[in-house]
């Protein structure tokens, strides 16, 4: 859901910077480091749309990662779990910058915030975070 939303209204800002096409005004970006949605669309694109799709990806198919594993040994999870956290904490991130920025504008902010929040709480489930443990030499975690 986040990806593919993601890559829609980031899209959507690049390809209209205006933010007009997505009903977002010029003048919400007064007092903003930004002139455009352009550099913003940019970054939803590519961080909360293409990086959620890949997350999906590596959490369901665990590939074996060599640069990853320092990540592992600190986490002692398959480094697709710390991935997935990692989304979740950046798009709470996001909202709250948004929010600083411009202000409770749009119902989607409480919402994706609210998903933010179920990511990061459902990869600390038990089940979860026993599915993505590393298993030591014939020793389960």
């Amino acid at each position: 859901f986040l990806g593919t939303t993601a890559l829609l209204g980031g899209y959507g800002l690049m390809a209209n910077p205006s933010g007009e096409a997505l009903g977002m005004s010029a003048t919400w970006l007064a007092g903003t480091p930004f002139r455009s949605y352009f550099l913003p669309g940019l970054v939803l694109f590519f961080v909360l749309g293409v990086m959620p799709l890949v997350a999906v990806y590596v959490l369901w198919t665990k590939p074996v990662w060599t640069p990853m594993r320092g990540l592992e040994s600190l986490t002692h999870h398959h480094w697709s779990w710390l991935a997935a956290v990692a989304l979740g904490v950046t798009l709470l991130v996001w909202i709250a910058v948004q929010v600083v920025m411009l202000g409770l504008i749009s119902v989607l902010q409480p919402l994706y915030r609210l998903l933010a929040l179920l990511m990061i709480g459902v990869a600390f489930l038990p089940s979860v975070r026993h599915h993505y443990a590393l298993k030591e030499k014939g020793i389960k975690k």
